[in-house]
C-alpha cells in the first residue's frame, strides 16, 4: 500500500474547497481516499481559516486601491 502526503493532501483540498465549496467526504470519495483515515490528517478549520484570510487581504488590497483612486 503506497504512502499519502498528507500536505500536498491537504493543500489540494484547500485548493479544490476554495473553487468548489466541496465537503471533505466527497472529496475524499472523489480522490479515492477512505474518509475516516483522512480526517486524521485533512483539516476543514485549516481551510477555512486560509479561505477567511485570502477574502481578507483580497478585501484589504481592494480598500487601499479604492482609497488610492479616490485622491
Amino acid at each position: 500500500m503506497a504512502k499519502n502526503d498528507w500536505n500536498a493532501l491537504q493543500s489540494q483540498f484547500e485548493n479544490d474547497t476554495a473553487k468548489s465549496g466541496i465537503s471533505p467526504k466527497d472529496w475524499c470519495e472523489a480522490k479515492g481516499l477512505n474518509y475516516q483515515t483522512a480526517r486524521r490528517y485533512i483539516k476543514v478549520r485549516k481551510t477555512a481559516q486560509n479561505v477567511k484570510k485570502k477574502l481578507r487581504k483580497i478585501r484589504r488590497m481592494r480598500r487601499n486601491q479604492h482609497q488610492e483612486n479616490q485622491k
